[in-house]
């Protein structure tokens, strides 16, 4: 019974037919199903969720597992899982794999810190903001515009000027996120035209 709640939950309109039968057979657990390497990898998702939904704060052992993994997308799902039963537990593993050489993982715990940072962040965000893994080919990558909105969470107003700095950044998600870190910050509306930003 356990098998068949699992298997609707993962695959959708239950049907054995349909299911290849190396992700049925002996699979009566989500915690075997989300770190089998043979699943596909939106099946090994959809169960670590599961396996979180279910368990609660009681699935941190087993998120733990997933955020040591050596599979990226085990680190981000494991990280995206953890922030929603244990946020302080969410925010050590982002000050962590904020450094991860996967640029997703980085962009996880980016916005982590963004939500839950605090001024102990302060001194590494700017560090990670101009960091040689956050340029492609001399290119501002996604992620850094993340780490101008976790800053502009902890800065005070004597810190304006780093983010006046920004304005010239070549990157104009990066130019964007600092005029919404300095309208922050000082409390009113500069008026400065911006591109629009989208959710990556």
């Amino acid at each position: 019974m356990k098998l068949l709640i699992v298997s609707v939950f993962l695959f959708g309109n239950f049907s054995l037919a349909s299911i290849p039968k190396k992700h049925v057979v002996k699979r009566d657990s989500l915690s075997e199903i989300a770190f089998d390497q043979r699943a596909p990898l939106k099946i090994r998702w959809r169960a670590l969720m599961a396996m979180t939904e279910e368990q609660g704060v009681s699935s941190q052992s087993f998120l733990k597992k997933a955020l040591r993994s050596q599979e990226w997308f085990m680190r981000d799902a494991g990280l995206l899982a953890m922030e929603r039963v244990n946020k302080n537990e969410a925010l050590k593993w982002a000050r962590k794999l904020i450094q991860d050489p996967a640029l997703v993982v980085r962009t996880r715990s980016a916005k982590v810190l963004k939500r839950h940072a605090n001024l102990k962040d302060h001194k590494m965000l700017w560090t990670e903001l101009n960091h040689k893994r956050n340029f492609r080919n001399g290119q501002s990558l996604w992620v850094r515009r993340h780490i101008v909105d976790a800053l502009a969470r902890i800065s005070e107003k004597d810190e304006a000027f780093k983010f006046v700095l920004l304005l010239d950044d070549k990157d104009k998600r990066v130019n964007t996120s600092a005029v919404l870190a300095l309208e922050q910050i000082i409390g009113k509306r500069l008026g400065i035209q911006t591109e629009p930003l989208n959710h990556k």
